[in-house]
């Protein structure tokens, strides 16, 4: 366990991109907008927050109300710290060609952005979905570890992936 005395938390971890504790019991540490639990929350990957323990640190957050900034939404600190547990992986754009031919090569990369405190814990298979309307063709990314798509801009370089031969138009 990690506790750190001037932002009055304790976390322990379980495996590198996971982390997770609770408030310790003080008097918010002039955090009142829980910015700093927010900036510590982001920079050890938290996951989860046990919201019954030290009710005053997480009442101070629940009374603090926030304006929306960039992603967030108008809201108390509590919300936004309660919303952001995890991760929250959205596609900010995406490069690749307009059409895909059966049987041929298929090239693409993104930009991501996960607004989360965290990345995914467990290994997940990602797929490239590709959908006319009624066929729908999902193609296994290999070599792609979601679980180091940590807080803020993550990037999936080029991918190149094998279309089927019996791929619809």
């Amino acid at each position: 366990c990690f506790y750190h005395a001037s932002r009055k938390i304790v976390l322990c971890s379980v495996d590198i991109t996971y982390m997770g504790g609770e408030s310790m019991d003080s008097s918010g540490n002039n955090d009142a907008a829980g910015n700093n639990v927010q900036s510590e929350m982001a920079r050890l990957n938290t996951s989860e927050l046990n919201e019954d323990y030290a009710k005053v640190n997480t009442d101070i957050w629940k009374n603090a109300n926030l304006p929306a900034s960039g992603n967030d939404p108008a809201e108390t600190a509590f919300q936004r710290i309660k919303r952001k547990m995890g991760y929250r992986i959205h596609l900010i754009d995406a490069t690749f060609s307009t059409t895909a031919a059966a049987g041929q090569s298929f090239a693409f990369s993104a930009h991501l952005a996960n607004d989360g405190y965290a990345g995914p814990i467990k290994q997940r298979p990602l797929y490239a979905v590709f959908d006319n309307g009624s066929d729908r063709y999902n193609i296994l990314l290999e070599n792609v570890d979601v679980r180091s798509w940590l807080s803020g801009s993550v990037d999936l370089p080029q991918q190149t992936v094998a279309l089927p031969a019996d791929m619809r138009a």
